[in-house]
């Protein structure tokens, strides 16, 4: 933490590694960097708050300055997608063979179960946020239900869910994603997986 300043809401304004909103009655913050626009990540130089409520962060590149009130979070989550399968660490397309069948028959929106011999069991799914808004602060979870009781949730920039060695049975992996400031999608891409046995 390099400064800090209350708004006129109760939100502390926290300068660090980017600018948080930090809101206490919730217990709740956001994150705000170079990709929002703010001149640097790091908020060294000085701190003010004006007579009508403008708060000033000086930093490395520059002064930002804003009216806390007009600063509103995102609230559109983003529509996740499936957009890529690699099965023992090689890229699968739609219609290509594996030992001499088609994994995946389909586009990955397409309703579908793949079926993954116990020799192919190694295989990652690959997604992505459609947030043309500021996409680098796409977070993303998933879970493979049959498997994951809890939802996995990636280190930040990574698009990918990766399975090993994995029970025979049936499988939905669905995932979901948010545009990084608090909204995750309600609508899952989802894929079906079905893991024969050894013998």
């Amino acid at each position: 933490m390099e400064s800090i300043l209350a708004d006129d809401a109760g939100n502390l304004w926290i300068g660090g590694t980017g600018l948080y909103r930090f809101t206490p009655t919730t217990r709740r913050y956001l994150r705000y960097d170079v990709a929002d626009g703010l001149q640097s990540n790091a908020f060294k130089v000085g701190v003010a708050r004006g007579a009508d409520g403008t708060l000033y962060f000086g930093g490395i590149n520059g002064i930002n300055y804003f009216q806390p009130s007009e600063i509103q979070a995102n609230p559109i989550a983003p529509v996740v997608q499936i957009t890529g399968l690699r099965v023992n660490n090689k890229a699968v397309e739609v219609g290509d063979t594996l030992d001499g069948r088609v994994l995946l028959k389909r586009a990955f929106f397409a309703p579908q179960t793949v079926v993954i011999r116990n020799a192919e069991n190694g295989f990652s799914v690959e997604f992505a946020a459609l947030n043309y808004a500021n996409p680098q602060k796409s977070r993303y979870a998933y879970r493979l239900l049959g498997y994951n009781r809890d939802w996995v949730y990636p280190p930040v920039g990574q698009r990918m869910g990766s399975f090993a060695n994995l029970p025979a049975g049936q499988y939905t992996l669905e995932v979901k994603a948010s545009n990084g400031e608090g909204a995750w999608s309600r609508r899952y891409a989802t894929l079906q997986f079905e893991v024969l046995a050894p013998w």
